[in-house]
């Protein structure tokens, strides 16, 4: 069970095309354990995810969206690559938002806010959307 999400990191997701496995469930994600650049993203507060499950034809398709504020300083565009993105949660578990093959990587979106009034504070949301077969991924180092 996944809990509050206070970090988020990502990384290009060809670095774990070679380096990680999925569980016989699709649950998990074994990863080796190697250096990864993970770079962290700082965010304002918790992230916040929603996880829904549609079934059609006996095959789950899930739908995931991961939206995080982030500051100004943290980035103004996001990276060229495609990426995957770890998400930690208050107890320490870390998921992995996506997976290293093409019909698993999720679409990434930075929105910056310019408020109209100037006592509204201006913002830069970060939004990760996925639909697929698979569900967000516990990961498990080996």
């Amino acid at each position: 069970m996944i809990h509050y999400i206070h970090s988020i990191e990502l990384v290009p997701y060809h670095y774990l095309a070679t380096h990680s496995t999925f569980s016989a469930e699709m649950r998990e994600v074994y990863i080796e354990d190697t250096y990864f650049p993970w770079k962290e993203l700082t965010i304002s507060g918790l992230a916040e995810l929603e996880e829904s499950v549609e079934q059609s034809n006996g095959v789950n398709r899930f739908t995931l969206k991961m939206t995080a504020t982030v500051p100004h300083c943290a980035f103004y565009r996001l990276p060229e690559e495609r990426l995957l993105w770890r998400l930690t949660d208050s107890h320490g578990t870390e998921w992995l938002l996506g997976a290293p093959r093409r019909e698993f990587l999720p679409h990434s979106v930075l929105t910056r806010a310019l408020p109209g009034k100037s006592s509204d504070t201006s913002a830069m949301t970060l939004t990760v959307s996925l639909t697929s077969t698979l569900p967000l991924l516990q990961i498990v180092y080996i």
